[in-house]
């Protein structure tokens, strides 16, 4: 997953994963929770070229917004996965790989177990708190 440290805006990190230049994953860290969801709900699945296209520009504070920081993220992505794939090209082939059984290869699925509370740590009954010196003492 790639993550993208933003600049100017509420959320202060963007996580993000593309494969065959679609959006597949996307988790913005801080920011307006409510819009950050539905925006990431509406770009699942995407194609990354028409993301860049429709959300480049969008002014929210300091001249840009969360999406156009994912804008500029994944044209960071972009150019990173184009010097990439000289290098791969140049690179000898490997030697291609034993199939594997689909139901070997796939790990087995596990039930989700419900998940258990933590216990609390028992502590002292306090009956009131008194102030001493400018900070209160639990009696």
């Amino acid at each position: 997953m790639a993550i993208y440290r933003t600049n100017g805006t509420c959320s202060k990190e963007i996580f993000f994963k593309v494969e065959d230049n679609k959006l597949t994953e996307l988790k913005f860290m801080g920011g307006c929770s409510g819009n950050l969801q539905a925006i990431t709900r509406l770009l699942i699945g995407q194609d990354i070229d028409k993301i860049i296209e429709t959300l480049q520009g969008i002014q929210c504070r300091n001249r840009t917004s969360c999406p156009d920081q994912l804008t500029l993220a994944l044209r960071e992505y972009k150019e990173k996965q184009a010097e990439e794939a000289p290098a791969e090209a140049a690179a000898p082939a490997e030697q291609p790989a034993e199939e594997v059984p689909a139901e070997a290869a796939a790990p087995a699925e596990k039930a989700e177990e419900p998940a258990q509370k933590k216990p609390r740590k028992k502590r002292g009954k306090h009956r009131y708190a008194a102030p001493v010196g400018g900070a209160y003492i639990l009696l």
